[in-house]
C-alpha cells in the first residue's frame, strides 16, 4: 500500500495517511497542559476535534472546546494541568490543539494525551496491522493531498 501523508496544520494531531478510514478514528479523553506564559492573563487553549466528511473528502471541524490554564510567573515551579476533553470528542480523524495569552499564539506543552480507538474491535485491530487487503481492496491509497479546513459545527463547552 502506497499512502501519502496529508499536510497538516500547526498543532494538529491526524489519523495520518489512512483518512476515511475509520479503524484510524480515536477518542480523545484529556491531556495535562501548559503554556509558555508568565501572566498576568491565562492561557486560553483552543482545542478542536476533526472528523472525517465523506462527501467532502476531507476532515472538517466539528467540536471546539477552550480551555484556560493558570498562567507561570517567572516560569519558576511551573506545573502542567490536567484538563479532560468533552465527552463529543470520540470518532475523531485529528485533533488540533492550540494555546494564546494576551492574545497571541503560544508555545505549549503537553503530556499524557489520552488517547483511544474508536473502534475497539478485532477487525479494526486486523487493518490497524496492516493485513493485505485490510485498508479497502485494490488501489486504495488512504489520503489525500493538502487539507481544506471546513467548519460544520462547533460545540463550545
Amino acid at each position: 500500500m502506497s499512502a501519502s501523508i496529508p499536510r497538516t496544520e500547526p498543532g494538529e494531531i491526524t489519523d495520518g495517511p489512512y483518512d476515511g478510514l475509520p479503524a484510524f478514528w480515536f477518542n480523545a479523553k484529556g491531556a495535562w497542559l501548559g503554556c509558555d506564559n508568565d501572566g498576568p492573563e491565562s492561557c486560553v487553549f483552543n482545542v478542536t476535534g476533526l472528523t472525517w466528511d465523506s462527501q467532502l473528502g476531507d476532515d472538517v471541524d466539528t467540536y471546539n472546546t477552550q480551555i484556560e490554564v493558570p498562567p507561570c510567573p517567572g516560569f519558576d515551579n511551573c506545573q502542567l494541568q490536567h484538563v479532560d476533553f468533552p465527552k463529543s470528542f470520540r470518532g475523531l480523524s485529528g485533533i488540533q490543539i492550540q494555546a494564546f495569552a494576551n492574545g497571541k499564539p503560544r508555545m505549549f506543552f503537553m503530556d499524557d494525551l489520552a488517547l483511544s480507538w474508536f473502534d475497539n474491535t478485532c477487525e479494526a485491530g486486523m487493518q490497524r496491522m496492516g493485513r493485505p487487503g485490510s485498508f479497502g481492496g485494490p488501489g486504495r491509497s488512504g489520503g489525500g493531498g493538502g487539507r481544506k479546513r471546513v467548519v460544520r459545527r462547533s460545540l463550545m463547552r
